[in-house]
């Protein structure tokens, strides 16, 4: 059974422009590059590179996929 997403917005820059993903102790943060109007995805994996997407939704789905896959 996959475990719940929880989701954050904010911290430490104006809301809107950053939310952080967790499922269980996993963690990934989605920023907004503002000059290239795309989101950033970094996970708490070292052997992950940042990862960009074209929207939130994209950024945020793909990181409940990997975070998901990754607590089985």
């Amino acid at each position: 059974m996959a475990m719940k997403a929880e989701y954050k917005m904010g911290h430490g820059i104006p809301r809107g422009e950053k939310v952080i993903i967790k499922i269980g102790p996993r963690q990934a943060d989605a920023s907004l590059n503002v000059e290239k109007e795309t989101w950033m995805l970094k996970i708490d994996k070292p052997d992950l590179p940042e990862l960009e997407f074209p929207s939130l939704e994209n950024a945020v789905l793909s990181a409940v996929t990997i975070l998901q896959e990754d607590s089985l």
